[in-house]
């Protein structure tokens, strides 16, 4: 009889940014012997990118997710990126992006208020917590 032993091991990825770069052409172009503003010149950058430098989808996405669902504060999160991405953003950048996100998901969290405001049963957990030895 032959036995087979295994041993596993469970590891994350590593986590590491990534960059990535959006790139516009600029050309020098003669009209009649008028320079063009390079803005006249530029081709198109792709429509998710606004700035010269910005953080993308998943970045903001977690930034959301650890503020809001795990109610880190502004300055663990920014201790957390730097310790897991090496990743310096701003509290201000922080404030910024949850600012944007509540914006576009307001129309959402309405709606979800006008469903609840109209169902005949809203479930609430209604636990007890203990005070002094008693429960309240």
């Amino acid at each position: 009889m032959e036995i087979k032993v295994e041993d596993l091991l469970l590891e994350i990825a590593e986590l590491k940014l990534q960059l990535s770069k959006a790139l516009a052409r600029i050309e020098e172009l003669e009209k009649e012997n008028k320079k063009l503003k390079a803005e006249d010149a530029i081709s198109e950058f792709p429509e998710n990118v606004t700035h010269n430098a910005q953080y993308g989808a998943n970045i903001k996405g977690l930034i959301l997710n650890l503020n809001v669902y795990h109610c880190l504060p502004y300055k663990r999160l920014t201790e957390l990126l730097i310790d897991v991405f090496n990743l310096k953003i701003s509290e201000g950048t922080i404030y910024n992006t949850l600012k944007i996100a509540h914006t576009k998901l307001e129309k959402v969290e309405n709606f979800f208020k006008e469903q609840l405001a109209k169902s005949e049963v809203s479930h609430a957990d209604e636990t007890g917590t203990k005070v002094n030895g008693f429960i309240r």
